[in-house]
């Protein structure tokens, strides 16, 4: 590297850098001493780069960071916190909760509907709950799952039922949203023993929904068999 030891401005000025003005609030060219503007701009609290960045020597390799640098919609640097599953040869598995009844749970005539209590997440009890993909956009707690991420989603049911004593019962299962239902189910039946309701449901969520679901027998000595299960899928 050259030195400016000895030397007078006047033979060199059109090496030194300079911002016109010097360093204010609002990003300037970095130029020259002839006027040339560099591919730097600087302010006190900014520096914009315009055009190709590259590196000497390639960076460090950490193959357990998952905090990761993105550019925005305004062309600005910001960081993101990722996932293990970003950086996985396998394919990203969408966020989905598969929550399961714990116990069976007895339905009682008439009255107040009686809402789910979900097993614990466990990936490897068969009689758990269950999280797969990112666990940042659905939360999930004993008795409802919460949406962290707006978007679209959809709700799964898939229950099993029994009537232990009484025939000619209804089964009334409902999907809510912030206590508001947004989708029902009858079951009608006959005869005493199992039976099975399942349908979907899809919806656009915002940030904060709570979804929970009830089960209401018109004629009571109806089960809600352990393990029956909602799944709350993000599609988008």
């Amino acid at each position: 590297m050259s030195t400016l030891s000895g030397t007078k401005i006047k033979d060199k000025f059109g090496n030194l850098l300079h911002v016109e003005g010097g360093l204010t609030s609002s990003t300037k060219n970095v130029e020259d001493g002839t006027g040339d503007a560099s591919a730097l701009k600087l302010s006190l609290t900014a520096v914009e780069i315009n055009g190709t960045q590259s590196f000497t020597a390639p960076p460090t390799t950490d193959n357990a960071e998952l905090t990761s640098l993105l550019i925005n919609s305004s062309n600005q640097v910001v960081k993101r916190e990722l996932t293990s599953n970003a950086f996985s040869t396998d394919p990203i598995t969408p966020s989905r909760v598969i929550a399961r009844q714990e116990l069976d749970r007895s339905l009682a005539a008439g009255g107040a509907a009686s809402q789910m209590g979900f097993a614990p997440i466990d990936a490897v009890n068969p009689n758990g709950s269950y999280q797969v993909g990112s666990t940042n956009p659905i939360q999930f707690n004993a008795a409802n799952i919460t949406v962290n991420n707006a978007g679209l989603y959809r709700i799964d049911i898939s229950f099993q039922f029994n009537a232990i004593a009484v025939s000619n019962t209804n089964v009334t299962t409902t999907v809510l949203v912030n206590g508001t239902a947004i989708a029902t189910a009858l079951r009608s039946k006959s005869s005493t023993g199992l039976s099975m309701v399942s349908f979907y449901y899809a919806k656009y969520l915002a940030a904060g929904d709570i979804i929970t679901v009830t089960n209401l027998s018109s004629s009571g000595n109806v089960v809600l068999k352990a393990g029956s299960a909602v799944e709350v899928l993000k599609i988008a």
